[in-house]
């Protein structure tokens, strides 16, 4: 009787993880939403994408790097696919574990933000005994360059490099976390993270860091500000009106949307919109487009599609 009982609730767990789109998902329906396969990203260097971010100069362009074993490079990729221009960061320490990036603009300056968070084994403090601060967690904050794109459409721009601005160093409030979505609320002046749950219980934190633009490097504590039923939290975003954000988990893109006159950790408190995304090959990347209905995906492994996903407007 006890293996006839093990037997079903295997086949009720396998059930619900391919749930179809209109079933109930941590007690919310899992919602579609246009997709669309723009193109193919044509570069072999492109192995592990793990961050995405549009660029805040060019709505045709993105931002991307490759997870960890990558030397610490951003990749700027036109929607059809095509490298315009690779930028090797002039930052003295070796990257650890690169997992998201987000990019913004303030007082029309556009930035880009990368976190160097993610962290399997659970052990990067901001200081460790004998490393000190060289696997601390940290945030690096750079200019977003403006590229001169070649004459020939799609030609790579060679021997590029871009400048940290500002490195924050920090670690969590209730100890250490893996990570591996990053984002930025300008109108709160707060940086966001989720981190990765892959237990059960599942113990998704979500924390915020007060957003600097001080040139230099500061040391930060982030604060948990809500906790969330997801796992495997992969990637997030916030849209350019500050108002919603995403985050990519084994169960799809949820969203949280905020009121202007409340903060997340309010906003985490109502239900979640869930949206189903297309099938990807260990797809670690999100970020919006130029408004809070647009979203671009990638995966890992080379010569992987780049997606478009339009939300619905209401």
């Amino acid at each position: 009787m006890k293996l006839q009982l093990w037997i079903r609730l295997v086949i009720t767990l396998i059930t619900w993880t391919s749930l179809s789109p209109n079933a109930q998902v941590m007690g919310q329906t899992l919602q579609a939403a246009k997709v669309e396969q723009l193109c193919l990203v044509d570069d072999d260097r492109i192995s592990e994408a793990s961050g995405l971010a549009i660029s805040q100069f060019d709505s045709d362009l993105i931002w991307i790097h490759n997870d960890s074993d990558d030397s610490a490079r951003l990749f700027l990729v036109g929607l059809d696919g095509k490298s315009r221009a690779v930028f090797d960061l002039v930052d003295e320490r070796v990257p650890v574990d690169w997992e998201d990036m987000c990019s913004f603009s303030i007082n029309e300056t556009a930035w880009l933000l990368v976190g160097d968070v993610g962290d399997n084994a659970i052990n990067r403090h901001l200081v460790t005994p004998d490393i000190g601060q060289e696997r601390a967690c940290r945030l690096l904050l750079m200019r977003e360059p403006k590229v001169p794109l070649a004459p020939t459409h799609g030609v790579q721009q060679a021997n590029l490099t871009i400048a940290v601005h500002s490195t924050i160093l920090f670690e969590y409030e209730d100890g250490p976390r893996n990570c591996e979505s990053v984002a930025v609320d300008t109108e709160r002046q707060e940086i966001l993270l989720v981190s990765k749950s892959k237990s059960t219980p599942l113990d998704c934190g979500v924390y915020r860091i007060p957003l600097t633009l001080d040139a230099g490097t500061t040391i930060a504590v982030a604060e948990r500000i809500g906790s969330l039923n997801l796992a495997f939290a992969a990637a997030m975003d916030i849209a350019p009106n500050n108002r919603r954000m995403v985050i990519i988990s084994s169960l799809g893109a949820s969203i949280v949307n905020r009121n202007s006159n409340e903060s997340w950790s309010q906003a985490l408190n109502r239900d979640i919109q869930l949206f189903e995304l297309p099938k990807r090959e260990a797809g670690e990347t999100v970020c919006f487009g130029h408004n809070e209905l647009e979203l671009y995906l990638n995966s890992e492994h080379t010569r992987q599609p780049l997606w478009r996903v339009t939300l619905p407007s209401n």
